[in-house]
């Protein structure tokens, strides 16, 4: 893509999901994956939300953002995670940094602190402690953490 109208937020998108697609699809999820990565990366270089991103499929890329978004887009295609690319993910309702020290927050991990906080709700006693060993990120720790917190009113 190098001309002018080829530059264009839909038509960047369009090219750049086929080369994002995994060659294999194992799930529904897959599917789209190559669009919602080529979505995120863009999002990212543009700093501009996916509402933004949605709403303005005829945006003119700047010519050094297009360059970025295509540094970003050759990484991934290393097989270099998202999160890693980015520096960041969700994970509970918030955001983690992250970067190659750390596995990265999984949303099948969530399932784990939902687990532990219902676990906490549901059977309470005055000796309740969470242990988070080998923590990584903190997104477990954190998670769980701020949803058992005393509510103040």
């Amino acid at each position: 893509m190098t001309g002018k109208r080829s530059n264009i937020v839909r038509n960047v998108l369009d090219a750049t999901s086929r080369d994002l697609q995994p060659k294999r699809v194992a799930c529904a999820f897959d599917r789209g994956l190559g669009h919602l990565e080529a979505e995120i990366l863009l999002c990212h270089v543009l700093k501009k939300d996916l509402a933004w991103l949605l709403t303005n499929p005829s945006y003119q890329l700047p010519a050094t953002s297009y360059k970025s978004f295509r540094r970003l887009v050759s990484r991934r295609k290393r097989h270099e995670p998202v999160a890693y690319i980015i520096g960041h993910r969700g994970f509970f309702g918030e955001d983690f940094l992250t970067d190659k020290r750390a596995l990265i927050p999984r949303p099948e991990t969530e399932l784990l602190v939902e687990l532990v906080l219902d676990k906490l709700r549901h059977e309470p006693t005055s000796r309740d402690l969470v242990w988070d060993v080998g923590t990584g990120s903190g997104a477990v720790a954190i998670s769980i953490a701020k949803s058992n917190a005393p509510r103040k009113v």
